[in-house]
């Protein structure tokens, strides 16, 4: 196994998911369970590697008033992590169900000093190596400019790391001065990058055409929720369509997808195998309750029933 994965988190936070007995307004809405787990898109990439034996490593900027918590919660599935604390709280997002609705609410996250955006460079690319895939998924803290952000992808590459970028912060212009080795937007945050509409698999791949032209990115993947996902990269185009799943909750599905893919490429497996494991790992993640992430045995059931069409 060649590479690692290395995810950077800037905005982490901590997944309270909440079953309810109603959504009523005007109403007492009574808890009747809960559960607590570490989350952020880059967080949740590393919980789903690190399942699958991948060597991975979480990074991430916490908020020191609650950061105990969310380091303990990634120590309980044996993730290496290192957390760089600064002033404030690790958010804390909310999400209520009720049998088959689902409320999500995300909080904002500490401020950091505008001096962050220069330190944290340095600091990721250290500990960067050429063998590493290096992870930049989720939201800007506040203080935390894009051109910041970017700085810090192009110091992973720097020391060699291929970037893979999952955000809806960046525009084309952002995307073509990091020049990353991989994106993973969703149908709309590709329509919001391009301007076009992307509601249907040909619409995505010929938006993603568009994209790769003006970016030179190697590899896009575009998560489409029920379909699967519409790949175009340097290896060609391929539609991946989902097997079909009883879906209970959509958050996480894309960190799943994103996920599965890398362990492919980690694992040296062809194209298609890390297109199918992607999808797979996606599609697993949406029959879990709550906030939990894609099961890697599971996952690997549900991978032969993916099937991938060469465009």
């Amino acid at each position: 196994m060649k590479h690692s994965i290395v995810t950077v988190t800037l905005n982490p936070s901590i997944d309270v998911t909440l079953w309810v007995d109603g959504l009523d307004n005007d109403c007492v809405n009574r808890v009747q369970d809960e559960l607590r787990q570490a989350g952020g898109k880059g967080v949740n990439v590393a919980r789903v590697t690190g399942k699958f034996g991948i060597r991975t490593r979480c990074i991430a900027v916490a908020g020191r008033d609650n950061a105990t918590e969310l380091q303990n919660y990634l120590s309980e599935e044996d993730l290496l992590c290192e957390l760089l604390p600064v002033d404030g709280a690790v958010r804390e997002n909310i999400t209520l169900r009720c049998e088959n609705d689902t409320v999500k609410i995300n909080r904002q996250g500490p401020t950091l000093y505008s001096k962050m955006g220069a330190v944290l460079p340095a600091w990721i690319e250290s500990r960067l190596t050429a063998e590493c895939i290096a992870v930049f998924a989720g939201s800007l803290p506040a203080g935390i400019s894009v051109g910041q952000y970017g700085d810090m992808m192009i110091a992973a590459k720097k020391v060699g790391a291929r970037v893979a970028v999952d955000t809806d912060a960046f525009t084309l212009a952002d995307y073509a001065r990091v020049s990353p080795w991989l994106i993973k937007p969703n149908m709309h945050e590709l329509a919001k990058l391009s301007g076009r509409p992307c509601d249907t698999p040909e619409q995505a791949l010929a938006t993603a055409r568009e994209v790769r032209e003006k970016t030179h990115i190697p590899h896009i993947l575009v998560s489409m929720g029920a379909f699967g996902l519409v790949y175009c990269g340097e290896e060609g185009e391929y539609f991946v369509k989902a097997p079909q799943v009883t879906a209970k909750s959509t958050v996480g599905a894309g960190d799943s997808l994103l996920a599965g893919f890398l362990v492919g490429v980690c694992k040296e497996k062809p194209l298609v195998d890390c297109l199918k494991l992607a999808v797979a790992c996606g599609s697993d993640c949406v029959q879990q309750e709550g906030t939990a992430l894609a099961d890697h045995l599971s996952a690997l059931s549900l991978q032969e029933q993916v099937i991938c069409e060469s465009v």
